[in-house]
């Protein structure tokens, strides 16, 4: 855990000293994996199975810097991505930033919504996030053989502020 601690304490120092972004106006979030299911491709490429994956996936919500979004204000909001901890590109573009959706007639100020390689989605007041990967099973016709490198998937997990 203090080694967490510490990683996180210089990357944050590191990542505003070289001028990214001002503390006063954004927030920056570390997200970890808990739990992520889904489907692979069986042994003769043409069925399909549920399997669970691994949970070390880690990654950092974090305001875009220009040319990360193809929108950059949308109604004022700061657009947000979401990156891999270790990546240098984002997975997931948010370019409407937090706030402002209607999740049945509850209207949520709190949410970020992305698409990427498939949807991550943020309540920053319960500090959750769950996220999809849908490539895979609709990329083929059924009798084909798959790519097995293409496995649909679920993801859950937990943030923290920074």
């Amino acid at each position: 855990m203090l080694r967490h601690l510490l990683f996180v304490s210089i990357f944050y120092m590191n990542f505003f000293s070289v001028g990214y972004l001002s503390a006063a106006d954004t927030e920056i979030f570390i997200c970890k994996t808990e739990k992520a299911t889904g489907f692979k491709v069986g042994e003769d490429g043409r069925t399909w199975k549920s399997v669970d994956f691994s949970t070390e996936t880690t990654y950092l919500i974090r305001p875009a810097k220009d040319g990360e979004t193809s929108n950059d204000v949308w109604q004022g909001k700061t657009p947000y991505v979401v990156v891999p901890m270790g990546g240098s590109f984002p997975e997931y573009v948010c370019p409407k930033g937090f706030g402002g959706y209607f999740i049945g007639e509850t209207f949520v100020l709190s949410e970020l919504r992305c698409d990427g390689i498939g949807e991550f989605v943020f309540n920053k007041e319960n500090s959750r996030f769950i996220s999809s990967y849908m490539a895979g099973f609709i990329n083929s016709r059924s009798g084909e053989i798959q790519n097995k490198g293409d496995t649909p998937a679920v993801f859950l997990g937990s943030c923290a502020r920074i």
